[in-house]
Protein backbone atom coordinates (compact mmCIF):
# COMPACT_ATOMS: atom_id res chain seq x y z
CA UNK A 1 0.00 0.00 0.00
CA UNK A 2 2.79 2.56 0.93
CA UNK A 3 4.66 1.71 -2.40
CA UNK A 4 1.49 2.45 -4.49
CA UNK A 5 1.45 5.40 -2.67
CA UNK A 6 4.94 6.75 -3.09
CA UNK A 7 5.05 5.58 -6.62
CA UNK A 8 1.68 7.47 -7.13
CA UNK A 9 3.65 10.48 -5.86
CA UNK A 10 6.56 10.16 -7.74
CA UNK A 11 4.53 10.47 -10.83
CA UNK A 12 2.71 13.30 -10.13
CA UNK A 13 5.73 14.83 -9.61
CA UNK A 14 7.28 14.06 -12.65
CA UNK A 15 3.85 15.06 -14.75
CA UNK A 16 3.90 18.39 -12.71
CA UNK A 17 7.45 18.53 -13.95
CA UNK A 18 6.81 18.48 -17.79
CA UNK A 19 4.45 21.36 -17.16
CA UNK A 20 5.53 24.57 -18.09
CA UNK A 21 6.66 27.06 -15.22
CA UNK A 22 4.11 29.76 -16.19
CA UNK A 23 3.12 30.84 -13.00
CA UNK A 24 0.72 33.50 -12.97
CA UNK A 25 0.60 33.41 -16.93
CA UNK A 26 -2.05 31.10 -17.14
CA UNK A 27 -5.38 32.62 -17.97
CA UNK A 28 -7.09 34.94 -20.66
CA UNK A 29 -5.27 38.67 -21.46
CA UNK A 30 -6.45 41.43 -22.90
CA UNK A 31 -4.20 43.76 -24.66
CA UNK A 32 -4.01 47.55 -23.18
CA UNK A 33 -5.78 49.90 -25.87
CA UNK A 34 -6.47 46.88 -28.36
CA UNK A 35 -8.97 44.46 -29.61
CA UNK A 36 -6.25 41.90 -29.48
CA UNK A 37 -6.09 39.30 -26.17
CA UNK A 38 -4.35 36.18 -25.53
CA UNK A 39 -4.81 33.25 -23.87
CA UNK A 40 -2.50 30.55 -21.94
CA UNK A 41 -3.31 27.25 -20.82
CA UNK A 42 -1.05 25.09 -18.26
CA UNK A 43 -0.42 22.89 -21.44
CA UNK A 44 1.74 24.74 -23.09
CA UNK A 45 -0.80 26.18 -25.72
CA UNK A 46 -1.58 29.73 -26.46
CA UNK A 47 -4.62 31.14 -28.60
CA UNK A 48 -4.72 34.14 -29.88
CA UNK A 49 -7.47 36.12 -30.77
CA UNK A 50 -7.21 38.82 -33.00
CA UNK A 51 -10.11 40.99 -35.01
CA UNK A 52 -11.00 38.49 -37.32
CA UNK A 53 -9.36 35.58 -36.62
CA UNK A 54 -7.82 33.03 -34.03
CA UNK A 55 -4.34 31.66 -33.86
CA UNK A 56 -3.24 28.74 -31.93
CA UNK A 57 0.41 27.84 -31.08
CA UNK A 58 2.81 26.80 -28.35
CA UNK A 59 4.96 28.10 -25.70
CA UNK A 60 7.88 27.09 -23.02
CA UNK A 61 9.24 29.30 -20.04
CA UNK A 62 12.51 29.60 -18.82
CA UNK A 63 12.79 31.72 -15.97
CA UNK A 64 11.38 35.51 -17.33
CA UNK A 65 11.63 34.28 -20.74
CA UNK A 66 9.18 33.16 -22.96
CA UNK A 67 9.65 30.50 -26.42
CA UNK A 68 6.64 30.98 -28.67
CA UNK A 69 6.25 28.66 -31.74
CA UNK A 70 5.90 30.68 -34.99
CA UNK A 71 2.19 30.24 -36.74
CA UNK A 72 4.12 30.69 -39.99
CA UNK A 73 5.67 28.17 -41.63
CA UNK A 74 9.65 28.34 -41.90
CA UNK A 75 9.75 31.30 -39.42
CA UNK A 76 12.22 30.38 -36.41
CA UNK A 77 10.69 30.04 -32.95
CA UNK A 78 10.84 33.18 -31.09
CA UNK A 79 11.98 33.79 -27.47
CA UNK A 80 11.15 37.63 -25.46
CA UNK A 81 11.18 38.33 -21.93
CA UNK A 82 7.64 38.55 -20.26
CA UNK A 83 6.92 39.76 -16.48
CA UNK A 84 3.77 39.25 -14.59
CA UNK A 85 2.42 41.20 -11.93
CA UNK A 86 -0.40 40.55 -10.22
CA UNK A 87 -3.12 41.22 -13.44
CA UNK A 88 -0.65 42.72 -15.73
CA UNK A 89 1.46 41.20 -18.34
CA UNK A 90 3.61 42.74 -20.61
CA UNK A 91 5.80 41.30 -23.40
CA UNK A 92 8.93 42.31 -25.38
CA UNK A 93 8.68 42.47 -28.69
CA UNK A 94 6.73 39.35 -30.33
CA UNK A 95 6.00 38.64 -34.40
CA UNK A 96 4.56 35.20 -33.41
CA UNK A 97 1.93 36.90 -30.66
CA UNK A 98 1.65 40.06 -32.60
CA UNK A 99 3.71 42.38 -30.02
CA UNK A 100 5.55 45.58 -31.03
CA UNK A 101 7.64 46.83 -28.54
CA UNK A 102 6.93 46.41 -24.88
CA UNK A 103 3.05 45.39 -25.08
CA UNK A 104 0.67 45.28 -21.35
CA UNK A 105 -1.99 42.83 -21.32
CA UNK A 106 -4.65 42.85 -18.09
CA UNK A 107 -6.15 39.55 -16.82
CA UNK A 108 -9.41 39.01 -18.24
CA UNK A 109 -12.48 37.54 -15.78
CA UNK A 110 -13.18 34.00 -16.78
Amino acid sequence: MLREIVVGAVVLVLIAGCQPEAGGLVGKWQAHGGANSIEFSDDGQITQHRPGHMVMTWYRIEGDRMTVGHVVSGMPDETVKFQVSGDTLTIGTCLALGTMGATTFTRMED
